[in-house]
């Protein structure tokens, strides 16, 4: 058989059956309530990425950082805190902070998240933006 009758035979033959597809998972959007340390050092790296720097990891214990600063942030909030909170402070540091760390050169590490200046501003910030408006009697528009 020469190479001329091998292509007509391949040419004649079926063409091979495709082979089904796998079926893939559908990615399912969490609610920010379901939201685990996982899932905000994701929105940490995306947010950041916006800055052009990245979080510098340090190994599989950040998720527990992300807890701790979640319970720094309870003490300091009383009851109202919620993972809208945490995500809202994260948001603050990096729209606050993160340009410092661009002209320094610094490194960013969760670390530099749970500094007690930076938590204490936030929720000062965060009180005064959330607390009840008293009414006056007195005004007149």
């Amino acid at each position: 058989m020469n190479e001329t009758d091998l292509i007509l035979n391949c040419m004649s033959a079926d063409t091979p059956k495709k082979k089904s597809q796998r079926t893939t998972k559908q990615i399912r959007h969490k609610s920010l309530q379901e939201w685990t340390g996982a899932d905000f050092l994701k929105h940490i790296n995306t947010q950041l990425s916006y800055y052009g720097l990245s979080l510098e990891s340090t190994g599989a214990r950040d998720s527990d950082i992300i807890n701790r600063i979640y319970d720094n942030l309870v003490d300091r909030t009383d009851f109202r805190m919620s993972n809208m909170v945490l995500r809202d402070y994260l948001d603050w540091w990096i729209g606050s902070q993160a340009f410092k760390y661009r002209e320094s050169g610094d490194s960013i590490y969760i670390h530099s998240f749970m500094k007690d200046y930076h938590l204490n501003k936030f929720v000062k910030e965060w009180k005064l933006k959330h607390s009840p408006v008293a009414e006056d009697d007195n005004y007149q528009p």
